[in-house]
């Protein structure tokens, strides 16, 4: 049991690495309802927004709405949200700071 525990969490840990490198390369997973929301779906005054630090790098650009057990990264494009791989408490972290 706990083998199949310990395979089940290294899953994970690879499918958020993969998602992650999907949004560095510019792919999107638009298709996963689970993966993806349009740009009224989320409130985002319910969220604490932030914003990528100049030093970071790649750039994604947009918006990182921090709710209490997910984050959102808003396209650039204005195309809507994706679910993050970051987790709540990595921000602010060295590569956010605070939306004005």
């Amino acid at each position: 049991m706990k083998e199949a525990g310990l395979r089940l969490g290294k899953r994970r840990r690879l499918a958020s690495a993969e998602a992650e490198q999907q949004l560095v390369e510019g792919t999107t997973m638009a298709d996963n309802p689970w993966t993806s929301r349009a740009v009224l779906e989320l409130d985002v005054s319910a969220a604490a927004v932030f914003v990528e630090t100049p030093e970071r790098t790649p750039r994604l650009g947009g918006r990182w709405l921090v709710y209490d057990t997910e984050v959102w990264w808003e396209l650039p494009d204005g195309g809507g949200y994706q679910r993050s791989v970051y987790k709540p408490d990595a921000f602010p972290g060295v590569d956010f700071t605070p939306a004005q």
